[in-house]
Order: structure tokens, then C-alpha cells, then sequence
């Protein structure tokens, strides 16, 4: 299944996801033990060259999106947008979205069209993770740079999903951002 179509559907009901973008063609040796307890790896563009995706994709199964540094190679490969869903939740991978509430144009007219659960992004190198009350407690989840072995990860789960809590860890690596782990709390539907 081509991640091409700008779509694809979680295949298990726990997954536990890492979270990467603005890799800039540096993959750190840090990242692979990160994430070596994920199902997954989720990259929000700027991969920056396609041996980082390959590298990634040799990991774990891994879905991106293209950014505004990654050429026509990585383009051919990945899509500007990723709609994914996870039994009822439903979430936007895009590179470049503005940040919460104040959204690109693009960006906005994708929200109000499919009003999604979670938004992933990256482009600002700025980690931010919260919600955003103004689309119904959307999860916004910016990135930031993946340097340093800095990663996010969450699990995605069944039913009515609750991203409950987004707590710092330590820093790491080379004075990047701290590292965040969000606790996912899932409410099933009975």
C-alpha cells in the first residue's frame, strides 16, 4: 500500500509511534535506540535525503511527508499531506502548518475539511506540543528538529482516544529540545 495516495490506515489497535521531522539528511545514532520500542516511525518532512528515509524505513515501517528542503527524489515518495487513521482517530502529517491556532491557509482549509484529532508538522524547529481548543481539543504536535537522538513518541490507540498529558523528559544530544513523551490515555467505546 503507497503511502503515495496521501492515505493509509493503522493496522494494529496499540501502536506506539516516533515522531521525527527536519532531519536535514542527519540521522543520528541516537534515533535508532529510541526508537527500537516503537511499532512505528512518523517523519513530518525535511527528511533531506532519501538515505535517511531508506535508513528509517530499515528501522521500523515508517510514513512521511515531504518538507520544503527535500527534492524531487524524496517528493516522488512521499505526499505534501498523510491522513491516517486509527479506529476514530484521525490524523494530518503535513510539513509546514503554522502553529496552533494560527494556521497556514492550506493547512486550515485541510482541518476544516476533515477536523482531525491530532496534527503533526515540523518546519519551525520549534518543539510544541498541546491542544488546540478552538478545533475541538485538536492534538497539535510540532516536532521541532530531530537532532541529538530528540524524538517524540505516543500510542495510538482504539475507540475515542484521549491525548491526556505531555510531560518533559531530559534533555539530550546537543542542547536540543528536551525530550517529550506523550501518555496517551484511550477511552473505548463499549
Amino acid at each position: 500500500e503507497s503511502c503515495k495516495n496521501g492515505w493509509l490506515p493503522l493496522q494494529n489497535r496499540h501502536m506506539k509511534i516516533a515522531l521525527l521531522s527536519d532531519t536535514h539528511g542527519y540521522l543520528d545514532s541516537k534515533i535508532s535506540g529510541y526508537v527500537s520500542d516503537c511499532d512505528e516511525i512518523w517523519h513530518a518532512g525535511d527528511i533531506g535525503d532519501l538515505a535517511v528515509a531508506r535508513q528509517l524505513e530499515a528501522l521500523k515501517p515508517f510514513r512521511a511527508v515531504f518538507g520544503n528542503v527535500d527534492g524531487a527524489d524524496i517528493r516522488q515518495c512521499y505526499p505534501e499531506d498523510l491522513w491516517i487513521e486509527a479506529d476514530g482517530l484521525t490524523c494530518l502529517m503535513t510539513h509546514i502548518a503554522g502553529s496552533a491556532p494560527h494556521y497556514n491557509p492550506r493547512v486550515r482549509a485541510l482541518l476544516d475539511a476533515r477536523n482531525p484529532g491530532m496534527l503533526m508538522c515540523g518546519h519551525s524547529h520549534i518543539q510544541k506540543v498541546g491542544r488546540d481548543e478552538k478545533r475541538n481539543g485538536m492534538l497539535f504536535v510540532n516536532r521541532g528538529a530531530a537532532v541529538g537522538g530528540n524524538a517524540v513518541s505516543f500510542t495510538a490507540s482504539a475507540g475515542k482516544t484521549d491525548f491526556c498529558k505531555a510531560s518533559a523528559g531530559n534533555t539530550v544530544g546537543r542542547g536540543s529540545a528536551a525530550l517529550v513523551a506523550l501518555e496517551c490515555l484511550a477511552s473505548v467505546a463499549s
